[in-house]
């Protein structure tokens, strides 16, 4: 309905409908013609953002419920306690734990960096400030609710092999490299204060510091996929050649900062579209790692050689990756579901249940994030 309504739009500024063509008994029926199709262009987008938040929600709404379980017995202080120390193997050990924990590159600042602080190499402190937000429980469990389970678990796998390759060349070319002046700053990115070492339980945390971080940008993420599924006409990406639309979903990706969960429906509305799933891939691999506002705190307190292998590691691992998915795994990866849309989608009472809950917690993370903004960067 939507391609139809735009058309009717379309048709009239084109100038084929002018004023006063279709007018009987002083009805302008062109300028009536023209709000009908406005209106179908309005009502179809609330539909496909509707249709997205409600497929979406309930996953999401688990996904923070384990987030504060994590919070609640995977404390920081943990993860900083079982990694310190410069073996080689931490570097992996560093992506595995930090693959669930609920921060986004914003609050993964001050943990990461407290790793180095305790005695960890930059390496392993690298590769879980690359896995920590490219992936967590709500990021892991809206990607299954929207693409299955063969793109999830590559989207795991893939976030690990960035984190651990490019902290193995940080090991090998600037682990010798000396540390800057510690820093936590991180300009309050994601619209709140900075993640705190704390031991408050699960439910504050989540509550009062981790969906006021990340509300602003799931909202976001949800209106844009919503935009993309509304206006782009169906198959338009599916003849981009891979080769092109994996290195340029790359370059969008790493300036372009947004968080996994937020990330996650605007890649389904490309992938929808028929844009590659390596080109997904590495958009949701790059563009939650890469904070251009981390930039200067990791060039103070990692140094320059560190920092450029952080950011080209991301991007090239996460490119050859992407490009290999396209060679060898687009068969098994372009999942029935998510090309099938959203038009076979049945929702029940947990879906809806699910989307009350998570708008209510959005709405009021919205407002935390909003009224915490004049505060800045904490000490």
């Amino acid at each position: 309905m939507v391609r139809m309504s735009c058309f009717l739009t379309l048709g009239y500024r084109s100038g084929k409908l002018r004023q006063g063509d279709c007018c009987y008994k002083n009805v302008n029926f062109s300028n009536s013609f023209v709000n009908f199709g406005v209106y179908l262009v309005i009502t179809d987008f609330g539909l496909n953002l509707w249709t997205l938040f409600l497929e979406a929600a309930p996953y999401l709404v688990v996904g923070f419920v384990v987030a504060g379980l994590l919070h609640q017995f995977l404390p920081p202080r943990f993860v900083q306690r079982h990694l310190g120390g410069r073996s080689l193997l931490n570097i992996f050990k560093a992506s595995v734990i930090g693959t669930p924990v609920p921060l986004c590159s914003c609050g993964v600042v001050p943990v990461g960096l407290g790793l180095q602080k305790d005695g960890a190499s930059k390496a392993t402190a690298v590769s879980f400030l690359i896995s920590t937000p490219e992936n967590g429980v709500e990021s892991i469990s809206l990607t299954y609710s929207f693409f299955g389970l063969p793109f999830t678990l590559a989207r795991l796998l893939f976030a690990m092999l960035v984190a651990n390759i490019t902290g193995l060349a940080v090991a090998l070319w600037a682990d010798d490299e000396p540390p800057g002046e510690a820093s936590a700053c991180c300009s309050g990115c994601c619209g709140s204060k900075p993640s705190e070492v704390s031991e408050r339980d699960g439910y504050e945390f989540v509550m009062g510091e981790f969906i006021p971080s990340i509300a602003g940008w799931v909202i976001a993420g949800f209106l844009i996929s919503a935009l993309v599924t509304t206006f782009m006409p169906p198959g338009l990406l599916a003849n981009f050649d891979p080769r092109w639309a994996v290195p340029l979903a790359g370059l969008v990706g790493v300036p372009m900062y947004v968080c996994a969960s937020a990330s996650t429906p605007i890649a389904y509305g490309l992938f929808a579209n028929g844009l590659s799933p390596g080109a997904c891939l590495v958009f949701l691999l790059t563009g939650p790692a890469t904070n251009s506002a981390n930039f200067p705190v990791y060039l103070k307190t990692l140094g320059a050689r560190t920092t450029a292998i952080y950011y080209a590691g991301i991007y090239l691992v996460s490119v050859a990756l992407g490009l290999g998915v396209d060679l060898f795994l687009s068969t098994p990866l372009a999942l029935v579901k998510a090309a099938a849309g959203h038009h076979h989608f049945e929702a029940g009472t947990f879906h809806y249940l699910g989307a009350i809950v998570l708008a209510w917690l959005l709405a009021r993370g919205w407002w935390l994030s909003r009224a915490r903004k004049t505060d800045g960067c904490s000490s």
